[in-house]
């Protein structure tokens, strides 16, 4: 799903995850996965202030989101005030998601996160049938 750098979008990015994973029958993720969405999603309209891409790869063993933006600056960990209302992003992330990362590409960055779809799942094996998310069908490869 591709968004404008608007205020909305956050909200269209949850809605459409959350679809998602009510196809894939992972509505036992939806609190966990949709925090994590808005994070990246806020972040990614806050600092690249560019069109954002939103990705969702499910296996049988994990669900991979992610959040591409147009900027080529990487998220950093900041430590602000114990009273500061912002900051806390990426630490969040790095609590909640099974594994995360950003890699830069030419045309800006993917952050990205993963959560296991089942008790015991192996980290990492995207060796089985996967399927696609995408604005008008799902896909199976």
């Amino acid at each position: 799903m591709t968004l404008p750098a608007d205020p909305r979008s956050p909200g269209q990015a949850r809605r459409f995850v959350a679809g998602a994973l009510e196809d894939a029958g992972l509505d036992y993720l939806e609190d966990a996965v949709l925090l994590l969405v808005s994070e990246l999603v806020t972040n990614a309209l806050l600092h690249a202030r560019t069109a954002i891409s939103v990705a969702c790869t499910i296996t049988r063993a994990e669900l991979l989101v992610e959040v591409t933006d147009g900027s080529g600056v990487l998220p950093q960990r900041r430590h602000y005030a114990t009273t500061a209302t912002t900051g806390r992003g990426l630490a969040l992330v790095e609590a909640t998601a099974q594994d995360w990362g950003v890699e830069r590409r030419d045309d800006g960055k993917v952050v990205w996160f993963t959560l296991p779809t089942q008790p015991g799942a192996v980290r990492g094996d995207r060796t089985e049938a996967t399927v696609e998310f995408g604005l008008d069908a799902v896909e199976a490869l």
